[in-house]
């Protein structure tokens, strides 16, 4: 599979949200509509192998994401926040 267009939009946050991690934000890739929609493409034939029942949304993009894929998929979804 070739290198998906929102490899490159990824953005690393150095030290956030404390010293030695390194946040990797995804926010360019959902302001992309072309980059977002590979991303859903290629999740959506990764999933095709699992059937999943149901997708689960962790934290505030994922929740976006999870939407996105259950319309898609027609699983059922749930958030999952800390």
């Amino acid at each position: 599979m070739s290198e998906l267009l929102a490899v490159g939009l990824i953005r690393d946050i150095p030290d956030f949200p404390k010293p030695g991690i390194m946040f990797k934000d995804i926010t360019p890739v959902l302001s992309d509509a072309a980059a977002l929609a590979e991303v859903i493409d290629r999740l959506t034939v990764l999933a095709r192998v699992i059937e999943p029942d149901v997708v689960v949304g962790i934290e505030s993009r994922g929740f976006l994401l999870a939407c996105l894929l259950r319309s898609i998929w027609e699983s059922a979804s749930s958030r999952c926040a800390s």
